[in-house]
Order: structure tokens, then sequence, then C-alpha cells
């Protein structure tokens, strides 16, 4: 092994651009942030991904001969002298790293030319530079020599990491999409620092010919910064949400000044909550989250309804929040990230109430009921333990919250009288429990399911029927195994199914658990019809009916979106084509899959919301892309959980309407079932991935008690029928 030494010239080069990570989206970034620096009002770019290379042109100030000569070292900068510098920095870069660490992985050339000047200057690094009188670049990529009048700075930079062949492997892998919205997002930074630069970017296509990807012009400065703001973000996405949904906030605290714009529209996502301070991103999780939960437990909950009815939520709903925030800088702040993004502002203390205190405010202005700026505490930690529970699946204890239930929606589950099971803190069964029972109620749950064993963990329940108390110290699970052996004692009020089932563990005490049938029977028809849907998917069987006359509009940023995914929509049974121009793009539908148009009934505003939730999902591989599953993977196996795992593929849409039908054509409450056919549905349920909830979420088996030893039990079964049963006959 050899000594300490020193790295060779070349292998130090190539070491130190990776120092901070170079991508297309980044090095067209660092470029145009140096045209804006030398105070540029026109901006260039046009950018080949299938070649790695790209061309940055503005009218700038341009660079000196002695100048031009220097560009491309490390640490040359014209920004800075001393650290104190900083403290009255009005550009964006100052380390003199950028231009240095993409001509390490790349090959750049560069003309410029001062407005004194007659003639411009052309270098390619690293040789010296030389009269710009010919052409230079290839095809579309073309430097033109300047005219006498012309100034500015020209930069091409061609086979982007030609020398690093993983990472560029890696970059090119990369869909279209993900590297022209990266470019979007980081320009789009720019221009709301700078928002009447005319900045426009276009790029060649797989034909070779040149298209606009997005122009940002003719934002004068006689508009109000709300206006300019507005503007240039549709510039830049696209039409996302109307103009006229876009409503200004502003507000002013000391040397601290907040602008911004606020949709009353709803997007799919959360890519548009962005918030700058002096021209950076403020990428700080906490606060973000806290914005969203503000609309997401406010307006935007019932937002955007459409006439299509469903049970739960096809597609999520997102506010556009967009905030500009200038203050005093700090150099903490400006040396936190290469990307020049901030983790956390030294201003935080002041920012983070400010930015909550508009956001309030603008849900008041606008006749919102919402929680206040205080609750957001208990937002952000109701939110962290909800999303602990969806990964444990369920807990059912004697303290279960039932939400809001239509009757409509469920048939004859509830008694016609009470139309609504209201929120609450009362199971559904406590009805049924004397008041002993209810006197004797612990915080500790009784029982909760494990998904991947699907198996139910339940405290141990002693002295039945005289006073119950639970042991807490003493848990064991009730899994499919028992579920399978469980003996049915009867059917209760023809609304659950009592059993008594005996744990996996040696020498246990039967247990007494009572079933909901109808969330039993949910349950059951739910994974059939999935296991039946995703076969079909599988294998192209999918049936589907033809559209005629239907066209969504969506964003530029949308359509490529569609455009990458349309062979995933496709194995959905979801058909479309594109029609588009510069100024709008939309989707003309071709097909839909039989079960998603029954839903849709001609509702354009429901299929578009459901359409734009399914790429968004696709897109930050909240679904995983099904169409590169082989064909003979169907869900037909020999195991009988085979279909489970495409789970994680089927869109939100599709899992509503297929809740909603096991929903409709399960067994309700009032139902009459024999001894044998509640035997034949719990051995049904046994079977079944998740046996312990219904379709929504909820119980369909909730522990009652412990029996006694076998001597004692048929004892103990009339005391559990006086004191848990005052309600119905057992016989």
């Amino acid at each position: 092994m050899p000594g300490i030494h020193r790295l060779d010239a070349k292998v130090l080069k190539v070491l130190r651009s990776q120092s901070s990570t170079v991508s297309l989206a980044l090095a067209v970034t660092e470029l145009v942030e140096n045209s804006i620096d030398a105070e540029a009002t026109e901006v260039r770019v046009v950018i080949d991904v299938g070649r790695a290379s790209f061309m940055v042109c503005d009218n700038g100030k341009g660079m000196y001969p002695a100048d031009l000569d220097q560009l491309g070292l490390h640490n040359v900068t014209s920004k800075i002298s001393s650290i104190q510098d900083l403290k009255r920095l009005n550009s964006y870069g100052f380390r003199g790293e950028a231009i240095a660490c993409i001509a390490s992985v790349s090959h750049v050339t560069v003309a410029s030319k001062v407005e004194t000047l007659d003639t411009g200057r052309i270098r390619t690094l690293p040789h010296a530079s030389q009269m710009f009188t010919e052409r230079a670049g290839y095809s579309s990529m073309i430097l033109e020599p300047f005219s006498m009048e012309e100034h500015g700075t020209k930069i091409l930079v061609e086979d982007l990491l030609y020398n690093v062949p993983v990472r560029r492997r890696i970059i090119q892998s990369d869909p279209l999409y993900k590297t022209q919205m990266a470019i979007k997002e980081n320009l789009f930074r720019l221009l709301v620092l700078h928002p009447e630069i005319q900045l426009q970017v276009d790029y060649i296509s797989d034909s070779d010919d040149i298209r606009t990807l997005f122009a940002s012009k003719n934002v004068s400065g006689q508009l109000t910064p709300h206006q300019k703001l507005s503007y240039v973000f549709l510039n830049t996405f696209g039409t996302v949400v109307p103009l006229e949904s876009l409503r200004r906030v502003s507000a002013m605290y000391r040397k601290f000044k907040l602008n911004g714009i606020i949709s009353k529209n709803a997007v799919r996502t959360r890519d548009f909550q962005l918030v700058y301070v002096n021209g950076r991103e403020y990428h700080n999780v906490s606060i973000l989250k806290m914005i969203d939960n503000l609309f997401q437990t406010t307006v935007f909950e019932n937002i955007n309804r459409t006439d299509v009815k469903s049970v739960g939520k096809s597609y999520a709903n997102h506010a556009v929040v967009i905030l500009d925030i200038r203050c005093p800088p700090n150099i903490d702040d400006l040396l936190q990230d290469r990307s020049k993004k901030l983790l956390l502002t030294s201003n935080a203390n002041v920012l983070h109430p400010l930015i909550l205190k508009v956001i309030d405010s603008f849900l008041s202005h606008e006749g919102y009921a919402h929680s206040s700026v205080q609750d957001l505490d208990g937002v952000e930690n109701s939110k962290l333990l909800r999303r602990q529970h969806e990964r444990m699946k369920a807990t059912l204890s004697w303290q279960i919250k039932i939400s809001k239930v239509d009757s409509g929606e469920i048939g004859g589950r509830i008694d016609r009288e009470r139309r609504t099971v209201r929120s609450g803190k009362k199971h559904i069964l406590s009805k049924t429990l004397n008041k002993n029972v209810k006197r004797k109620r612990t915080q500790s749950p009784l029982a909760s399911v494990s998904r991947p064993s699907s198996s139910l963990r339940l405290p141990e329940l002693n002295d039945c029927g005289s006073g119950l108390f639970l042991n807490a110290d003493y848990e064991y699970n009730i899994s499919r195994s028992s579920l399978v052996n469980a003996e049915v004692i009867n059917q209760i009020g023809k609304k659950f199914i009592l059993l008594k089932m005996w744990p996996e563990k040696d020498n246990c005490k039967p247990n007494i658990v009572v079933a909901d049938q109808h969330a039993s029977d949910e349950r059951i028809k739910l994974e059939t019809y999935l296991k039946d849907f995703i076969n079909e998917v599988l294998t192209g069987t999918i049936q589907t009916q033809s559209i005629n006359g239907c066209a969504i509009e969506v964003s530029h940023t949308e359509l490529e979106l569609f455009r990458y995914f349309k062979e995933e929509f496709f194995s959905w049974g979801i058909s479309y084509h594109f029609n588009h121009s510069s100024e709008s793009a939309s989707l003309l539908i071709t097909s839909l899959p039989h079960i998603l148009n029954q839903k849709f009934d001609g509702d354009k505003s429901y299929l578009k919301g459901v359409l734009q939730q399914m790429v968004q999902d696709m897109k930050s591989l909240k679904r995983l892309p099904i169409s590169n599953r082989k064909i003979h993977d169907n869900a037909n196996g020999n195991n009988h959980h085979e279909w489970t795992k495409y789970y994680s593929c089927i869109p939100d849409v599709f899992r509503e309407i297929l809740k909603s039908k096991a929903c409709r054509s399960a067994i309700m409450f009032g139902d009459t079932l024999s001894k044998a056919e509640c035997s034949f549905l719990i051995k049904k349920l046994a079977e079944c991935w998740m046996p312990f909830q219904c379709a929504h979420g909820r119980p369909s088996i909730v522990p009652l008690a412990q029996l006694e030893t076998s001597e004692n039990e048929d004892q103990s079964m009339i005391a559990f029928q006086r004191s848990f049963c005052l309600d119905y006959d057992v016989e």
C-alpha cells in the first residue's frame, strides 16, 4: 500500500468537481446565475439532453480578454475579495468554483464581448482566448460571432460528465420530464428575485427539432410584486391553476418583508409550495409540513367537489403557495449548501411565525373555518401519530374512534333512526356493555393489528361478567390460524357473530370475540375484487370502453408527465392522445376501464382530478409502476396472497371504487345468518390478507372477554351473556 502522497493533478481535477454535485439542471442553473450577475436582461438556454450538452447566451456586460483567460480556474471570482463582502453580497456566485467544476467534467467553449470593444473573443477551456470571427459549435447549438452593437457572453457545454461514465449513465437514464422539471424549478427560483428578466429555455427533441420548454417574457416593472410573481409562475410551469385564482398575500415586520401568492384552486401535488428567502429556496421540512397541514385541515378538505360521489378521496388537494421573503442577509445562510438551498435560516424565529400568520390571515380573509396558528403543533403531532397508526394498519380498542359514516353508502348497517355515527371515543358496541365495564376501561390498547402477520394482539381479560378489568402487562396474539379454528356461538341481533377462539399458545384460556358481519363480508369481497382486478391488469384483459370528445386541459409540465407514463396508464386501461401548442395543452381521452367509466359518467372535472393524481403518484413513486411486471406473474398463482405484492401499484381511484363496491354488496346489518353461514363467513375471513379490518380500516373483530378454566366455562359463559348481551337473545 503506497504511503501518503499528493494526488495526480488530473485525478484531483475530476474528484474536486464531485464535491459539488454536477448535473445537467444544476450546470444550466449555475451559468444562468452568472448571466444574471452580469446584469443580463435577456437570457436564452438551449438544452440537448441526449448529448448531455447545452448553451447559454446572454446580453450581459461581457468579459474583457484578460478576465476571459482566467475563467475556469478554481477560486477565481469577481464577486468578493474578503469574507466581509458576503454581508453585502447581491450576486449568486462567490466561490469561483462553478465553471471550474463544470469544465473539469465537460468540454466548455466561452465567447464574450464587452460594449466598448469592437469584436469579441472566444476560448475553449483550458486554452487561451482568440478573436471570435467564425461560428463554433454543432447543428442546433451554434455560437455566432458578435456584431458591433452586441455585448454579452455565450457558453457552450458539451458532453457533460464524459470522463465520469457511471455518473453520466445514471443521469442519462433519468426520464426527460425529471430533468425538465428540475430546470424549471431551479430557474423559477431565479425569476422570483429577478422577474423582469426575459428568459427562454428551448430543448432539442428526439427528432432534432427545437422546442420551447418555457419562456418568461413581458413582465414589466410597472406590475405589482404579486402580479410579477403570478406571471412568472404561470410562464414557467404553465396553467397549473387559473390566473384569477391566485390571491395576493403580504406582510412586513421591521426589516422583514413578505410577498406571495396563494391559490384558491387545488392541485394534486405539494411541489408548488415554495418559500424563498433572499432568492434562495427555503427547504425546511418542518415549516413546509405545517403550511400544508393548515390547508388540509381547512379549505382544501372540501374544495373542488364534483357531482361524483365517493367513499374516500380519489385525489388529493393541495394549495399553490409561493412566498418571496426579503430580510437582512446572514453569512451562515450563504454557506449552508452548495446548491444554494437554505435548510434552516438564522432568522427562523421571526420568519416561521410570520409565514404562519400570513396563511392564517389568508384563510380568515377568504372565510374558511380553520385551526388557529396556536393549534399547529397539535396538528403536526396528530399527523405524525396518524402515520404511525397507518404503519400498524389498525388499532382495535375499547376507545376506537368511529368516523362519520353515511347510511346511504353502507345500506342497512345502521338503524334508520340514526343516520350517522358521529366522531367520538365510544365504540360501536359500547351500548352492550354494563356500567361496571365502562368504569373500569383503561387507556391501554385492548387489541391491535399487525399487518405483516395479520394477527391481533390481545391483552388478557379477567373476571368475566362481574366487572371486567384489563391486565395491560400481559398480551398475546390472535392470528389467522386461530381464526380458522374459531367456534361460532351464534349470530347476535342480526349484526354480529359471537365466537370462541383459542390462542396459539398452549394452556391458554379461550377468548370470546365478536365479529361485525358487514365488516367481515366487506373485507372478503374487497380482497376478491382486488385479486380479480389485478389479474386482469397483469394479463391485459381489463375491460375498457371507448370515449369520444373528452378533452382534458393540462399544463405543459403535466403533459410531459403524461407523455412519459403513457404506457403505465395503458396498463390500467386508460388511453389518450396529446394535443398541444405553445399556449395550451390537453389530453384527448380515447378509452377508460369499465369501472372508472361508470364512475366518471361524463364529469370531466372528476376525471381530470383522478388522472392528475395518478400521474403525480407515479412521479413521486407513491404508486409503483405495474407495467414493468412480467405478464406471467399474475395474481392467480398457488400462493393465495400472491396478488398483494401488486397492491402498492393500484391507483387510489380504483381502490376507492372497489371499496365502495365491496361495501354495497356485502352482508348488511339486519340480514339473518344461520350458524352454518356464520361459520363459512369466518372461514373465508381467515383466508384474507388483512382479516381484522374492513375495507375502510375499521375493525372487523373485537375481543370481549377471556373464559375461565374448562370446569367453570359454562358458568363463565352464562355470566358473559348476562353482562354483555343484554340487548340480544343468545340461544
